[in-house]
């Protein structure tokens, strides 16, 4: 998660169009037992992830 977030200011519209970024952020959310974190949140927000 720390090292999406780092991706995420410097190049946001980049990161948009990684798909393993996706595919990572899908992976953390589905294994997350606990409530998202606002940083967890903004990047799937980001990544278009729904659900």
């Amino acid at each position: 998660m720390d090292e999406l977030n780092g991706m995420l200011k410097p190049s946001p519209t980049w990161l948009k169009h990684q798909r393993m970024a996706r595919h990572l952020m899908q992976d953390i959310l589905k294994a997350r037992k606990r409530t998202l974190t606002k940083e967890m949140r903004v990047m799937a927000a980001h990544l278009g992830i729904v659900g």
